[in-house]
Parts: structure tokens; sequence; C-alpha cells
């Protein structure tokens, strides 16, 4: 598959998580109540295993290295703006798994902590996710060769087969849809 394609689809799963974990954090809204603990920790998995140590980690260790050398000076801090947002990411789903150990020890500033982290990194994923399809379709579309292209959608699979096993990559990817018949109407 064109690797740019790959990122896309990629993308297109994770906004589905991110949609059921927005209605998640609608439901605990309407009572301060986590219902489901189990089905946040699967979101948390997902977001933390697929989109980013497999999803960011195709990005930063293949992508962004060759879209930075091929950048125009008007172009700037693209790349380390897309890291730097990959990094609050991160910083927002740690607060996630913290907010959830809270949850889970009955503390009653958990579940509000959860809807703030949860809804923080929503907004930070989201908002990445527009400027990037941005940037994939022109830098990533229009100016990576031929070679170039081929190379990332080789890397990619390597760092799907070795970084999770053969199947778990595509095991992850069933997690939105598992999750989403219980959320997304």
């Amino acid at each position: 598959m064109n690797p740019v394609e790959t990122l896309r689809s990629e993308h297109r799963t994770i906004g589905v998580a991110l949609d059921i974990l927005e209605a998640i954090c609608r439901r605990i809204e309407r009572n301060w109540t986590v219902e489901n603990p189990e089905h946040i920790d699967a979101l948390v998995d997902f977001l933390m295993n697929f989109a980013d140590k497999g999803h960011h980690g195709k990005e930063e260790t293949l992508l962004y290295p060759l879209l930075e050398d091929i950048r125009t000076a008007a172009e700037g801090n693209l790349i380390w703006r897309m890291m730097r947002e990959h990094e609050l990411g991160r910083e927002f789903l740690r607060g996630v798994r913290r907010a959830m150990a809270r949850c889970r020890d009955n503390d009653p500033e958990g579940p509000e902590m959860l809807v703030y982290m949860a809804m923080g990194y929503i907004g930070v994923t989201r908002r990445h996710m527009r400027s990037e399809s941005a940037i994939l379709q022109d830098m990533g579309e229009k100016r990576l060769t031929k070679t170039d292209m081929e190379r990332l959608a080789n890397s990619f699979e390597d760092i799907e087969k070795n970084w999770f096993g053969p199947d778990q990559y595509t095991a992850y990817q069933t997690v939105p849809t598992r999750l989403g018949r219980y959320y997304i109407h």
C-alpha cells in the first residue's frame, strides 16, 4: 500500500478511537462516574501502542526525517511542531492513566481529571491529524520520490511486524470497531 495512504488509514482508525473516547467523556460528565473502566483501558492501550508506538513511530523514525530533508524555508518548523504535538499527546495520555488510577482508588476527583486529560488528548490529536493530513498531501505525495515511497512502504511493514509481531498491529486496528458499537450510534 502507498505509505501516505497507510498513514491516512491509520488516522481514520485513530479518529474513531477519539470519537469513542469523547463519547465516554460525555457519559462520565453526566454523573461523574466511570462505568466501564475496561473500555478506557483498552482505548489507552490502543492509543499508546497503535497510535503512538506504531503510527507515530513510523512518522518519527521514517517519514519526518525524509520530509525534513525536502522542506522549504517557508515551511519552517513544521516537523518540529509535529513532533511537539506527539509529545503533548503522550503527556495527556499519561494523565489519562494517572486519572484512571485515581478512579480505581475511588478518588472523587478522578473522573473529572480523566475527562480533562482525555479531552486535552482528543483536541491535540485531532488538530495534529488535520495539520498532518495537509502536510502529507503537499510534501508527502507531491515531493517524495517513487523510491522514497517504496522504502517507506517496506519500512512501515517492518515496523508492524518487528515492533508488534506478525498479527498484533492488525489486531490493534479492531479495537475501535469493537468498542464503537457501545458508544457510536
